[in-house]
């Protein structure tokens, strides 16, 4: 705690309340966040958390400081590997806590760091810039080698470069001379004057693109460089006398413990924030903004996902759905799946595909094999009765040497789908965070590629398209080179259907539907294979049961 306050102070961040939480058997992070909504000294709040306790409250409170124009900063411990790996549905082997946490407490304000470090930074960013504009970055540095480094930087943050507007271009060309480099990185290639620097930056700050501007300087570590000081009292008298611009904030090429010269350049800029270098400015930015967009999509609806809980908040044995029942369950929220029967034997298989039709799939039936693949219990593009009843035999067979002594229920016969692209879907419980939904590539390489995104239970339509942008999988929907447009309507139409189940229905624990089969355009998706597991205990009752240490902090900005 007192080095956190020493790191605060050398920015000239006054800390006015450093809170150790303890146990959170009385007041919990939630508390003293909602009572830091009402002090109007505190301009943001970093939180150090290695577990949420009572989560209605710990939300609540985070909306009530988003509300009042504060930022929240977390860093979250997460989840263990191999509570995930024990999970009985893909989904939740996919989602940990921290994707629990970015998409529950993301929607309600909190932006989350992955080190103290880069936590520290956003703070000082949100306190002195507010929180970002848009998400068009400008970028001023004064070599090329440099405006190299910063692109780069920039696209391994996953964050967007503005393009200037032609007049921009124009206004910059004319303050730099016709050799200037054009485009964003803005190179100036030596250290310009200063009455040509702030031209340069009214010329940025009036391009609409621009949501901040980002600028490469180096604070001098001893006396003599007359022009970049001039130059750095020209920044802090540009961003203190322009009122109708865009967040400001610098950033050193390397990070270099200051002098006490740097120090006391840095305390004429105190009203801006100052990253220490670039791949750090600019995934502590990304991170702002991704935050600000799920706050917005959410809009007043981010709260926890409301269920209804049983008293004593005891559901019973967890419970494995078979297919076919996984597949009725999803169409009663209207998830539509392909025509299909449960047969007892290979006779009443063969006969169900007589009346199905042509070719079919054949899958083994039981609740003790929820993932069929690995055992060989699925057969494809059977064509006739013979083919069928010959599918029933090898996947009786294989699952006896895959898991001996399992017996097979029965066999689930259906329609042989072609065409469309396969997609995933899925509802976990996070024990923590409650109810997220997963949407991303389907098929058997789910786990491997991990190409998902998570949202909060009862999401909105809004929050689902981001879901769907987020993937690889959005781009296939969008028509990836030249191929067909995909139903994106049809897509978010399912995936807030599973939004509004996992924020309804305590009895979900999990539902993975894989793949979820997108067709064309207008055509809709079909959940060719699915699964649903009952919930054994409402997640608040494991969440109270295991309490850690959290703390947090309240910060006031100094000078």
């Amino acid at each position: 705690m007192r080095g956190l306050n020493r790191i605060l102070a050398e920015r000239g961040l006054m800390p006015s309340y450093l809170v150790s939480c303890g146990n959170q058997v009385g007041l919990t992070a939630g508390d003293y966040l909602h009572y830091m909504a009402g002090e109007s000294q505190v301009r943001a709040v970093l939180l150090y958390l290695e577990q949420v306790v009572g989560l209605d409250g710990f939300l609540d409170a985070a909306r009530a400081v988003t509300a009042a124009g504060k930022a929240v900063i977390a860093v979250k411990i997460g989840g263990s590997d191999a509570g995930r790996a024990a999970a009985l549905a893909h989904t939740g082997a996919l989602a940990g806590t921290i994707e629990a946490f970015d998409a529950v407490a993301g929607a309600a304000g909190v932006a989350r760091m992955d080190c103290i470090e880069d936590a520290i930074e956003g703070l000082e960013y949100t306190v002195r810039a507010g929180r970002p504009a848009g998400d068009g970055i400008a970028v001023m540095t004064n070599s090329g080698a440099m405006k190299s480094l910063v692109s780069e930087s920039a696209a391994r943050a996953g964050v967007t470069l503005a393009q200037f507007a032609d007049a921009t271009q124009a206004r910059l060309t004319a303050a730099l001379g016709p050799d200037a480099p054009p485009g964003n990185p803005v190179d100036t290639k030596l250290t310009i004057r200063t009455e040509t620097y702030t031209a340069c930056l009214d010329a940025l700050a009036d391009d609409p693109a621009v949501g901040l501007i980002l600028l490469a300087e180096e604070l001098p570590q001893v006396p003599g460089i007359e022009r970049k000081e001039a130059n750095l009292r020209g920044i802090g008298g540009w961003t203190q006398a322009r009122t109708n611009r865009p967040p400001v904030a610098l950033f050193t090429p390397v990070n270099v413990s200051p002098s006490a010269h740097a120090q006391s350049l840095r305390a004429g800029l105190l009203h801006l924030p100052y990253f220490a270098e670039p791949d750090r400015a600019f995934r502590v930015i990304r991170r702002l903004q991704e935050q600000a967009a799920r706050t917005a999509r959410a809009g007043d609806a981010i709260g926890a996902a409301e269920r209804s809980t049983p008293m004593d908040g005891d559901m019973g044995a967890a419970e494995t759905l078979s297919e076919a029942e996984s597949k009725k369950f999803l169409a009663r929220i209207g998830i539509a799946t392909p025509r299909e029967a449960v047969a007892a034997d290979a006779e009443a298989a063969a006969r169900a595909a007589r009346d199905i039709g042509f070719p079919v799939v054949v899958k083994g039936l039981s609740t003790a094999l929820p993932h069929k693949t690995e055992a060989g219990a699925i057969a494809l593009d059977l064509g006739d009765e013979n083919a069928v009843r010959a599918a029933c035999a090898r996947i009786t067979a294989n699952v006896a040497t895959y898991r001996p002594g399992l017996a097979l229920d029965g066999f689930l016969v259906a329609e042989q789908v072609v065409g469309g692209a396969e997609m995933a879907l899925g509802l976990s419980v996070d024990p923590e965070m409650g109810p997220v939904v997963m949407f991303g590539s389907g098929g058997i390489l789910l786990e491997l590629y991990k190409d998902v995104a998570f949202g909060r239970g009862g999401l909105n339509r809004d929050e689902a398209a981001a879901m769907i942008d987020a993937t690889r999988a959005g781009r296939l929907i969008d028509g990836w080179r030249g191929g067909p447009v995909l139903d994106r309507e049809a897509v978010i139409d399912a995936i807030v259907s599973l939004g509004r189940l996992a924020a309804e229905d305590p009895s979900v624990e999990a539902v993975d539907v894989n793949p979820l089969l997108v067709w064309p355009r207008g055509k809709g998706v079909l959940a060719l294979d699915a699964l649903v597991v009952r919930r054994a205990r409402n997640p608040a009752v494991s969440a109270a049961a295991s309490r850690e240490t959290r703390s947090v902090a309240g910060v006031k900005p100094e000078g």
